[in-house]
């Protein structure tokens, strides 16, 4: 009421006003095309702000088709009457081309004007282009505007974050943890980041929460960095909650400064799987991690109902985007047919790939192929190389194995002993086990088919997959004469369940041979392969160093 008597009489903030009132609908109705009929009027008589208005108006589309020329003429108009906000956007329009032939010292000439006026998101853009670890899209190295300086880059980055501007905190933060333009400071990167995520920056309260947790810059506090995480994933943005949401999947699933939770650890991964992996390269291995993670939910049931064929699904989704722990997770699927038909070379080539990107389970997955020949060619030199690489990227299980490793290639290079499953003397043999989550595993050999065999202190005979048995018959390895019939067997938990007995012709175990063993067929498709301790004790006494199975010939 009080403006548009003045608007009506001509006066151009009053036009500009009611403009604005219209556009946004504030205590009016909203009205797109009367409010740039207002902002018309206030820009032709020369206000900067209505002229900035109507620019947006035609850059995106409001109201009115999309017209970049318009766009720039109004900018342009703003720009020079000192508008900062103007002239970052004319800016803009010469580094992208939209309206105006593109032109990078006149980007570069327009951003410096509006930077020089303390606006934040100006000296943020001057601050990136100085940042030589920075790229924009468009910018053309032949033909630069200024001179990269990463000096610079920090002083105007740190001009913003003075102003209060919240990316600019965040990014001022990253600057003193990674030491670019200024010395190296992580409690000063901490302050920044704190005052960035106060605001509600997302990236920041997640960087904060990584602080807290490793203790960088700040006392180690898990309980602040799970405090930061769940504040970032609360945000809408899909380049931001993905990372808190997973990190958080990360301490629930562990247990880390909360009880285990695997219900919610599983709906953390969960939403850390909606991540964007279109362009934003870090939300790529986010969205791949927590991917895995879901795969490995479902292959144990932590939190959610067990399905191996969900498991093999999520591992796929996380191969798709290069994840090597999903890679080792399938190829331990594929090599040991579980939920899908049993393929060495395929384990092969999996465990390869995940190896040679550095995960170390697949580095000593990789290990064993090379030492037992599965799925490639016998290497005792590469099986040490790989098991040696897992070691030192932190693989316990390597850590403890590799010297039983290099004692058992040695003395097979030296006398040949049991070809490559085991070693030692008419007396004793030395099998090398492995071992996933906290079950040990012995390579055996049934009916001239390698596989992996849970050793089972508390069973009496050898128990295969439904699986298994299909593919032994497929081979022709087990025939209709090796049925022997029905049974019931006892469960670990007391409970009984019916099994088919058949009649393997050969097991081999470090090199020795049990000849027509009796074994079990569990009717569930991925049931675990058993070897019972009462079985392998028809070879001799047993007993268990580490990683070594000693069976003593005596």
């Amino acid at each position: 009421k009080y403006f548009r008597p003045l608007a009506d009489q001509g006066d151009a903030f009053a036009q500009y006003v009611i403009g604005e009132l219209y556009e946004s609908g504030r205590g009016i109705k909203k009205n797109g095309q009367t409010a740039v009929m207002w902002l018309r009027k206030s820009a032709n008589q020369g206000n900067s702000d209505a002229q900035l208005e109507l620019a947006q108006c035609y850059l995106w589309g409001n109201f009115v088709s999309t017209d970049y020329a318009k766009a720039y003429y109004w900018y342009h108009k703003a720009a020079v009457q000192g508008n900062p906000v103007a002239q970052m956007e004319l800016g803009s329009l010469y580094l992208w081309g939209y309206g105006v032939k593109k032109d990078l010292n006149e980007f570069y000439d327009w951003t410096m004007k509006a930077a020089s006026q303390d606006y934040a998101r100006a000296q943020i853009a001057i601050s990136n282009l100085y940042n030589t670890d920075y790229y924009i899209h468009g910018w053309d190295d032949s033909f630069p505007p200024i001179q990269k300086n990463n000096k610079k880059a920090y002083e105007w980055m740190l001009k913003a974050a003075n102003l209060g501007d919240d990316e600019a905190q965040y990014k001022v933060g990253c600057m003193y943890e990674d030491g670019i333009g200024t010395e190296p400071n992580p409690a000063k990167a901490v302050e920044w980041y704190e005052k960035a995520a106060k605001q509600g920056n997302g990236d920041a309260q997640i960087q904060l929460g990584i602080m807290y947790d490793d203790g960088i810059g700040v006392m180690k506090d898990v309980e602040q960095a799970i405090k930061w995480y769940a504040k970032a994933s609360e945000s809408t943005n899909k380049n931001i909650y993905p990372r808190a949401q997973y990190l958080l999947g990360i301490h629930y699933f562990y247990g880390d400064g909360v009880s285990v939770d695997y219900p919610v650890a599983f709906k953390c991964f969960i939403k850390a799987t909606e991540g964007r992996t279109d362009y934003i390269t870090y939300n790529v291995e986010v969205v791949a991690n927590a991917e895995n993670f879901v795969g490995i939910c479902y292959e144990y049931g932590y939190g959610v109902t067990m399905s191996i064929l969900e498991a093999i699904k999520w591992y796929q989704k996380a191969i798709e985007n290069d994840n090597p722990f999903a890679m080792a997770n399938l190829g331990y699927f594929y090599e040991m047919g579980i939920g899908v038909s049993k393929d060495d070379e395929q384990a092969f080539t999996l465990y390869k790939e995940s190896a040679e990107q550095g995960c170390a389970y697949g580095q000593r997955k990789l290990a064993f192929s090379y030492y037992y020949g599965t799925g490639t060619r016998k290497d005792y030199d590469l099986a040490i190389y790989w098991m040696t690489k897992a070691k030192d990227n932190g693989d316990e299980v390597a850590e403890e194995i590799l010297e039983t490793l290099k004692d058992i290639v040695n003395d097979e290079k030296k006398y040949g002993y049991q070809q490559g499953y085991g070693n030692g003397s008419s007396s004793q043999i030395t099998i090398m086990m492995d071992k996933k989550g906290y079950v040990y595993y012995v390579p055996c050999k049934i009916n001239g088919i390698r596989a992996d065999f849970i050793f089972d202190t508390g069973a009496g005979m050898i128990s295969l997959s439904s699986d298994f048995a299909n593919k032994l018959i497929e081979l022709g390895l087990l025939s209709e004469n090796d049925f022997l019939g029905n049974a019931k067997s006892i469960v670990a938990d007391g409970r009984t369940q019916n099994v088919t007995v058949v009649n393997i012709k050969d097991v081999e175990i470090g090199g020795l041979h049990l000849y027509n063993v009796q074994a079990t067929v569990k009717a569930q498709q991925n049931a675990p392969l058993l070897l019972g301790q009462t079985a392998i004790e028809k070879l001799g006494r047993i007993t268990i160093d580490g990683y070594k199975l000693i069976i003593h010939r005596d």
